[in-house]
């Protein structure tokens, strides 16, 4: 037997609390809640096996950098994951699981010792990535608009960004009504200049549904309003090209605006459980993969891929009927600037912009009129309006020595 004090790792202690009886500990020799150690080596080795990959379950990729000599996969024997990774417990208790668990997981089929990874989402097969590849094949070569299987991904792959159904608060960020969100048109000439002096909040506005093209977040007829939070960045999103002319304006929120911030999925995904809590390996995944979405959801199609965005606008169109009670639109990434400037889409529904004029306290404190147009969301930003000269398009780069150091990047 074994007390909750002789083991120092939170998810023993609670295997101990939940499935132990009141006893005498073997190790301290004192009273409290008890459970068989070997119940407790059992429930090490069945995490283990959970939570890590045997080499032989690793790519050809992985497999062959570490036997090049390459670190970004730390390999252990199991007994160094119970003492030196983690300090499970008292020296003796420790001694006594490496033991124990020797013959089920320190030697491989050839008498070799057993080398394990640490499945943490990280390595090249994430079992949620290959679940995405199968969501973007069905949607775009299956069943693109009754799809159980689409909805049953994306509803396993948020419901880590819930509590009780809910959105989790630090994934919101609210707007005030002196932020901006700026938009930009590229313009033929002069002459286009009047429609924009003379009603901006409509000529930079969200297109006519009639005429909205297929874009990342939504399909062609679908018209949402996209936005960038700095100036610079709304100019590199429409991939302008040197000389090119561009109006760019600011609109503000008329009220405070809540937002799903897809950047904060990188900061939830560093989540407190361990590799001996059960279901580690599905979380991390999940978390890992959320970070991998930020890039998918933000990067644009290539010319010749005409499906390429049928999975991130299914993934949008379902945050938005998800949550459109508690957000107005997200907040994502610009891989246009290297990630570094930030960019909003406005659902469709709540895409309505006024003149810089407009005051909310205008509007009926009894109630909105139904009949009336609806609240618009933003409104123009006196004075914010700017003609662009596009005089140079500057190209940036990663570069790399080594093709493994690209490949592995790119997983």
């Amino acid at each position: 037997m074994i007390c909750t004090e002789c083991v120092y790792l939170i998810p023993l202690k609670k295997l101990i609390t939940t499935q132990g009886a009141f006893g005498h500990c073997d190790y301290c020799r004192k009273p409290g809640m008890c459970l068989l150690d070997t119940a407790v080596f059992e429930y090490i080795g069945d995490r283990i096996k959970e939570s890590y990959r045997v080499i032989e379950e690793l790519s050809t990729l992985e497999r062959g950098m570490f036997f090049h000599g390459s670190d970004k996969i730390p390999m252990v024997e199991y007994w160094q994951i119970l003492q030196d990774d983690f300090n499970i417990g008292v020296d003796e208790f420790t001694e006594n699981a490496i033991n124990h668990l020797e013959e089920e997981l320190a030697n491989d089929e050839h008498g070799q010792a057993q080398l394990w990874a640490l499945d943490d989402g990280s390595l090249e097969s994430n079992s949620y990535e290959d679940e995405w590849s199968k969501f973007a094949s069905d949607i775009n070569h299956g069943y693109r608009y009754f799809n159980d299987g689409a909805r049953s991904f994306l509803d396993s792959l948020f419901k880590f960004t819930c509590e009780n159904g809910k959105l989790k608060t630090e994934l919101i960020t609210t707007l005030s009504e002196s932020d901006e969100l700026f938009r930009a048109r590229k313009i033929s000439g002069v002459d286009a200049w009047k429609a924009f002096e003379d009603a901006p909040w409509a000529a930079l506005g969200p297109a006519p549904a009639a005429m909205a093209g297929d874009q990342r977040m939504t399909p062609s007829g679908i018209s949402a309003m996209y936005c960038a939070l700095d100036r610079k960045t709304c100019l590199s999103e429409i991939r302008s090209i040197t000389g090119d002319t561009v109006i760019s304006g600011a609109f503000k929120p008329v009220t405070t605006v809540s937002l799903l911030n897809l950047r904060k999925l990188e900061e939830m995904a560093r989540f407190e459980e361990h590799p001996f809590d059960i279901g580690y390996a599905r979380a991390s995944h999940a978390y890992e993969f959320l970070k991998r979405l930020i890039f998918k959801l933000s990067k644009p199609r290539s010319s010749s891929d005409t499906l390429g965005y049928l999975s991130t606008q299914v993934v949008f169109e379902y945050l938005r009927i998800k949550f459109k009670d508690q957000v107005s639109g997200i907040i994502f990434p610009s891989v246009q600037t290297g990630l570094k400037g930030t960019n909003t889409v406005i659902f469709p529904e709540r895409a309505l912009t006024a003149s810089h004029e407009y005051d909310i306290n205008m509007e009926d404190p009894l109630g909105h009129d139904p009949f009336a147009r609806p609240i618009p969301l933003l409104k123009f930003s006196k004075g914010s309006l700017v003609v662009h000269q596009i005089e140079a398009v500057i190209t940036e780069s990663k570069d790399y020595n080594d093709i493994l150091d690209y490949v592995y990047d790119n997983l």
